[in-house]
């Protein structure tokens, strides 16, 4: 099952049925609060989203989905991530961004497209 399989069948269900799979990911994300349905859909919309800018290679740290930009996404995300997984999401971008820190103009990447900037 796809990520946009999953969270279309989660629109789908019912709403004791969506409010269980909030409790069962609240728990399994150890979080202190409980993920409301509409925290999942968001989750599920920047999951899916995700996946298709990276299976098409587009990049990632310019995106928009449904509306979030990357760091609304990640925002989104940690509702669902255990605190540990976000916490080592969290050490690799910084670990990215301290790689390319100096080394890129990333205003005016984010002004090429990505077959232009391959072409360089």
């Amino acid at each position: 099952m796809t990520f946009g399989n999953a969270s279309h069948f989660y629109q789908l269900c019912e709403r004791t049925v969506q409010n269980e799979a909030c409790r069962i990911i609240s728990q399994d994300a150890e979080s202190s609060r409980r993920i409301s349905p509409r925290e999942l859909l968001r989750a599920f919309s920047v999951l899916v989203g995700y996946r298709n800018i990276c299976a098409h290679d587009e990049r990632l740290y310019c995106a928009n989905v449904k509306g979030a930009s990357f760091d609304g996404m990640v925002r989104r995300l940690a509702i669902v991530l255990p605190e540990r997984e976000m916490a080592e999401l969290a050490d690799d971008i910084g670990v990215l961004l301290t790689k390319y820190e100096g080394r890129l103009d990333f205003a005016s990447l984010s002004q090429i497209t990505h077959t232009e900037f391959f072409k360089r």
